[in-house]
């Protein structure tokens, strides 16, 4: 009975997966393949109510100014809260230059992140505070 049991749960998995060959699509939209290939997760973390991620995405060769073809990059920051249906937001800060995380605070009830970037030579910081709610630069 045992066996029976068990060989009924696992013949449903054996079916729909023969079928996994036939739903390999090619995506060939140029700016859905460039994103997918081109992004980097920099950071993640979880607090007890979302989880934040900072993606960076590098815009095009001489994006910086510079004749040597350095790039700027664009940060983007993901919120998601834990449920079925979460609750999920993208936000963007287009530009930045030398792109680097600094700190990430999470102890307080909204986490903060120090990044750093450089503005006409010089090292600037950016104070994020993250909420469900918001995100404020300070």
């Amino acid at each position: 009975m045992r066996k029976l049991f068990i060989f009924l749960i696992f013949i449903p998995n054996l079916i729909i997966g023969q079928n996994v060959h036939n739903q390999i699509e090619e995506i060939s939209d140029y700016d859905s393949v460039s994103i997918f290939n081109n992004i980097q997760i920099l950071e993640e973390f979880r607090t007890e109510e979302m989880r934040v991620r900072f993606l960076s995405l590098s815009n095009l060769p001489g994006s910086a100014g510079f004749d040597n073809g350095e790039v700027t990059e664009n940060l983007f920051i993901s919120i998601s809260e834990f449920d079925e249906l979460p609750n999920q937001k993208l936000y963007v800060i287009k530009n930045l230059y030398g792109l680097k995380i600094e700190k990430i605070e999470k102890s307080n009830e909204n986490p903060f992140v120090i990044i750093s970037y450089i503005e006409n030579g010089k090292k600037e910081n950016l104070n994020i505070e993250i909420s469900m709610k918001e995100i404020k630069l300070n």
